[in-house]
């Protein structure tokens, strides 16, 4: 079965603004690759759910707000000032 509904350009207040997403990290320093900094820094990006953060794989499940942009790629800086 295919249903074919007219898009309208007005979002209705029951609408799911909260979306979960699988997020993986790249690119962060081995010495750095702890369970806090990682929730640290899924934080700025959504909630972490709890327990989902993978150590091995660096990914955890966030919670995100669909109503603000997504960002594939952010920069981040140590205490230490690496990039």
């Amino acid at each position: 079965m295919f249903v074919l509904v007219r898009w309208e350009p007005i979002v209705h207040d029951d609408y799911p603004w909260i979306v979960p997403f699988w997020t993986r990290l790249i690119g962060v320093p081995l010495h750095l690759w702890t369970e806090n900094n990682l929730r640290e820094i899924g934080s700025r990006l959504g909630h972490v759910h709890q327990d989902t953060i993978e150590l091995i794989e660096g990914r955890m499940l966030l919670d995100i707000d669909s109503r603000r942009p997504l960002k594939f790629a952010r920069k981040a800086e140590s205490p230490e000032g690496d990039e």
